[in-house]
């Protein structure tokens, strides 16, 4: 049986793309590791759906199993678990732990390949953490370490998976790396996880929604007040923000610019709240900065409003904007300030929205759905190594490190 490894720098679980990707490979007849970031409460090792979870880090301290490049705790991790149970190719999400993971496999003859679903560097900037303290601003920012571990890390892999074209055309352009070593898996999700989603939107579309992470990195700030701008011509409509992270800074900006009665702060949900949550949704609104970070990378939830049949307000981020535009479902901004989000909204209050709702499934149906992505998938790794599922005419193979 084909043994896969995958290394995930956090906890587990969960991780959306992580379990996508290890459960289609066990479907696919592989034996397949998860070697995640161990967490108190949690067993060192286990069994999770068919897939077994290796913790490194079990019973230290957390700041033991930092996951950094030259950290010993994930270096003895990788090796020992390539060493005695013998992976046909290791799988790194993300830089961080991607170049240890190739030097053990390197050592072995085993390609390493990295699921790179964002540009790490450029997101490890937006972050808050980052900005405090001296010593994090001079390693992130000054001394730019983040991007000289990616360089590092893509020159030793012998693959990267990556989540939109835009990113694959920056490795190729910024490190040169090959085209043909690289393929496209989107955060899409399989045809019938939403049925139960009431799909489409009201006429006109009265709840605008953001799922996800309250974060700064995601500029809900400016959200809320293009939102409070847009609110004054149309009285009706409301602003939800679903999702766990600080939220008393935008409580206090809807209660200062008087719309704290029509912007409902939901706080964290499950997965399976999800369906509630969209359902209740009219239009789905991705404002988010334009930037480095968001401008190589698509985020999963675009993919699930499209299914969905909600139609979007996006910032004029190129790999957005591509989505968006190819399908015809919903409004790109001319910008990311307060009033272009609010002139966005205006637009999508007094327009047909049916267009769009039903050039977001027709998409999702055609082309952005889970069972696409995970033969892409299938289709790249069985260049490395055997997919039990595979007949040998489809694969094409590759030798570690050309």
């Amino acid at each position: 049986m084909t043994k896969i490894l995958y290394v995930w720098q956090a906890a587990y679980p969960w991780d959306v793309r992580a379990e996508k990707i290890c459960q289609e490979l066990r479907v696919r007849g592989c034996d397949v590791t998860l070697l995640a970031r161990w967490k108190p409460g949690q067993a060192a090792e286990e069994m999770l759906e068919g897939i077994r979870i290796v913790r490194t880090g079990h019973g230290l301290p957390h700041a033991a199993s930092l996951p950094i490049p030259i950290n010993p705790v994930w270096r003895r991790a990788i090796r020992e678990l390539v060493r005695t149970w013998k992976p046909d190719v290791v799988i790194a999400r993300e830089i961080l732990l991607a170049e240890p993971a190739a030097q053990v496999c390197r050592r072995r003859g085993i390609p390493m390949i990295i699921d790179m679903a964002e540009h790490y560097p450029a997101t490890m900037r937006t972050w808050d953490k980052y900005r405090e303290g001296w010593l994090p601003r001079l390693l992130v920012f000054h001394a730019r370490v983040p991007d000289l571990v990616e360089r590092r890390s893509v020159s030793r892999a012998d693959g990267v998976i990556s989540v939109c074209d835009e990113q694959n055309d920056r490795l190729h352009r910024q490190f040169g790396y090959p085209r043909n070593r690289m393929a496209v898996v989107h955060n899409t999700l399989e045809s019938n996880t939403f049925d139960k989603v009431r799909k489409g939107c009201t006429v006109p579309p009265r709840v605008f929604a953001h799922h996800g992470y309250i974060t700064s990195q995601r500029g809900l700030g400016n959200l809320v007040r293009g939102f409070a701008l847009a609110a004054r011509q149309e009285p009706e409509i409301e602003l939800v923000l679903a999702g766990s992270g600080d939220t008393s800074k935008l409580s206090e900006m809807a209660r200062d610019l008087r719309v704290a009665d029509r912007i409902k702060l939901t706080g964290p949900y499950s997965h399976a709240e999800l369906v509630d949550l969209y359902s209740q949704a009219d239009v789905g609104m991705l404002a988010y900065p334009i930037d480095d970070s968001w401008s190589h990378t698509l985020p999963n939830k675009l993919f699930d409003y499209l299914a969905c049949g909600k139609p979007v307000i996006v910032s004029p981020i190129p790999s957005f904007r591509r989505v968006v535009e190819d399908a015809k479902a919903g409004v790109v901004l001319a910008g990311q300030s307060p009033q272009d989000i609010a002139d966005g909204i205006l637009r999508m209050c007094r327009v047909d929205p049916e267009p769009m709702v039903q050039g977001g499934q027709a998409a999702a149906r055609s082309q952005y759905h889970w069972e696409s992505d995970a033969q892409v998938l299938i289709e790249f790794l069985a260049r490395y190594i055997s997919i039990p599922s595979m007949s040998t005419a489809q694969t094409v193979p590759l030798a570690p490190g050309n």
